[in-house]
């Protein structure tokens, strides 16, 4: 490499947003990776809270974090970023976005007018695949799969639930939830039972309140490349189908329930006082949420799916029909 080449990476997360001045060299010796890979390094770091009270502010905040790291005497050549959000890479525009309000911003070309360097924007976990695969983990694997986990799990309708029910909300990572609950700075969080053992906080809470049915779900979608799938022998496909769809559901469902069991266990052991949300409960957190349920509706509409509600009520009396 003749000449030293420095960019400038931002990771915008739903809570905090990272950036870094990265120089480019060779790659180590050890390394597995092809002759013209350049494995980065980091010159300078920082992470910043993520200001999301209003577009403006979110921009303003990932102007500075850029601007921040041209102030050295390193000239940087590029800016990359990744957010938390669904993202038109071709376009370099935020289409939608759950815990950032930057829907339909044109970041790319906001960022390239500001500071006149080349600017590419994708969705972070996009990034931070690409990111592994060329020079972490995936180094020299054909195939590889990337699983992130952040703000963006169940975050954002989690937020508007704690919103609408009058509580005051500090929305952050899980695996922060010990040292906030811990030290006092959050009284209470939402969770599923399997969370209080993964996050450690089964013995510092003392009190923990069951909602029937649930207050909130979450998807998760586990897929197969159609192009991988499709060079599949016939018996590898069937072998595949018969694991997918509803049976892969269930096995995952029953894997949960069993986490589940064992964190109610494992409250019960640190003698938390469990309760089960009344009728009267329910029905008030479910009059209050209601707006949500009807903005879902329309939103779901609005997107082509036809009788949103009625796709809701056959979906719930699914769930009712197999938890008896």
């Amino acid at each position: 490499m003749d000449t030293e080449r420095f960019v400038i990476g931002v990771d915008i997360g739903g809570t905090k947003t990272a950036a870094a001045l990265v120089r480019a060299r060779r790659p180590r010796p050890e390394r597995p990776a092809s002759a013209d890979t350049e494995t980065p390094e980091i010159v300078e770091r920082f992470t910043a809270a993520t200001d999301t009270s209003s577009p403006e502010a979110t921009v303003r905040g990932i102007v500075d974090c850029v601007a921040r790291l041209r102030q050295g005497s390193v000239a940087a050549q590029a800016v990359g970023v990744g957010v938390a959000s669904m993202v038109d890479f071709a376009a370099g525009r935020v289409i939608e976005s759950v815990n950032l309000p930057l829907a339909d911003v044109a970041l790319r070309d906001l960022l390239y007018r500001r500071f006149s360097l080349p600017t590419v924007i994708d969705n972070d976990a996009n990034v931070a695949a690409l990111g592994e695969w060329a020079y972490g983990a995936g180094v020299g694997a054909r195939d590889m799969i990337m699983l992130t986990l952040g703000t963006g799990v169940g975050g954002g309708i989690v937020n508007e639930i704690s919103k609408a029910l009058g509580m005051n909300v500090t929305l952050k990572p899980a695996p922060e939830s010990y040292e906030l609950l811990s030290s006092g700075v959050m009284d209470g969080t939402l969770f599923p039972a399997e969370s209080t053992e993964s996050f450690k906080i089964d013995k510092i809470i003392k009190h923990a309140t069951f909602f029937p049915g649930g207050l909130y779900n979450t998807s998760f979608v586990f897929m197969m490349n159609q192009a991988k799938y499709d060079k599949l022998t016939a018996d590898e496909k069937k072998a595949v189908d018969a694991i997918s769809g509803e049976v892969a559901a269930r096995i995952y469902g029953r894997g949960w329930d069993r986490v589940d069991r064992r964190g109610i266990a494992l409250m019960q052991a640190n003698n938390v006082q469990i309760v089960k949300a009344d009728a009267k409960f329910v029905s008030d957190v479910k009059a209050k949420v209601s707006a949500l349920e009807q903005n879902w509706v329309r939103d779901a509409e609005a997107k082509g799916l036809k009788d949103a509600a009625k796709v809701l009520a056959e979906f719930r009396s699914e769930i009712a029909k197999a938890s008896k």
